[in-house]
This record gives structure tokens, sequence and C-alpha cells, in this order.
């Protein structure tokens, strides 16, 4: 199994560093600015491992959750990415890449490697999904639908930690094109 995720794990990472370095792009090639609410890293489980995996991972793991702490997400990703390299098996430091992609506007990348981690991280999907959805009620919420669908739209609605607010959306939508209708 581990050579396995080594694999995804260098597959991804080109995946991920080369739009890091392109900018952000919508899904019509449009670039995409949003600034979002922080996610407290401690919200994320961290749980240290027996033996020397721990220790080696350690450091590059607390000074990648300092930078997320900081909002640096670019040089967050680069030390959670190095903490993966140290312990490809981290939960913490997966969760922690594909958030701060996320943060940084990297939907795309984002989503794509939470899909790719979720097969031997299950809970790194659930994390970027209940984030995704908190964003998206908050923006229906001050009437940006609009923008919601667009963040969405980096998100598969069969991917089953994004189901809940593709619904939300189209519900919203469907509620507010009532409410037009009916003045």
């Amino acid at each position: 199994m581990k050579n396995s995720f080594r694999t995804i794990l260098l597959i991804s990472a080109i995946s991920v560093t080369s739009p890091l370095m392109s900018g952000q792009a919508g899904p019509d090639g449009v670039a995409l600015r949003r600034d979002f609410r922080p996610v407290a890293a401690s919200a994320v489980r961290l749980e240290p491992r027996s033996g020397t995996d721990a220790s080696v991972a350690t450091a590059p793991l607390a000074t990648a959750w300092a930078a997320f702490d900081r909002k640096d997400w670019l040089s967050a990703s680069e030390w959670f990415l190095s903490a993966l390299s140290a312990d490809p098996e981290s939960e913490a430091a997966a969760e922690g890449l594909v958030m701060s992609l996320y943060h940084n506007g990297d939907y795309f990348s984002a989503g794509l490697l939470a899909a790719e981690l979720g097969r031997v991280m299950p809970r790194v999907p659930l994390v970027l999904g209940g984030v995704v959805g908190a964003d998206v009620r908050g923006m229906v919420r001050i009437s940006r639908i609009g923008e919601a669908k667009t963040l969405l739209g980096f998100f598969p609605e069969s991917e089953p930690a994004f189901e809940e607010s593709h619904r939300f959306v189209k519900e919203a939508e469907g509620l507010a094109v009532t409410m037009l209708e009916g003045e």
C-alpha cells in the first residue's frame, strides 16, 4: 500500500505544483479571486505516529500549520507536501495540503487531489466537502447563488462529499426563481 500511495502522491504533486505556479483559473479559463474564511488548523486532527515516522514528519508538519495559520497558502502547500514526502500516510498533512490549495483558490487541484488521496484516506474529501459546503451556504445566504454554482463547478456532483452542496444550491436557485415569478 505504501508504494502505491507514493505513486499517487508523486502524480498528484506534479499535477498540483504546476497549477500553483500558473495562477488560478475558473472552469472556463477566467481568473477567479475570492476571499475565504480561514479554517482553524486546530479543527483538523493531528495525531502523532509511533516511532521514527512521527519525528521525521513533525518539523515540516509544524511549519506547514504555522504557514497555514498565517494564511500563506503557497508556503503551507509546499511544507505539507514535504511532510507527506516524509510520512506518506500522514492524514493531517494530506488534509492540510488539500485545504491550502483550496484556500489559495486552486479549486481544481484541491478537488483532484482530495479525490486521489480519498482512495487511501477517505476523510480527506469529507473535510474538503465540509468547507466547500460551508462556503456555498454562506454565498447562498447573501444571495450569491451564481458564485456558489461557479465554485461547485470545480467539484463533481457525483462525489459524495459534494452531493449535498449541489442539491442545496439547486434548491436555493429553484426557490429564487419561484420568488421572482411570484412578484
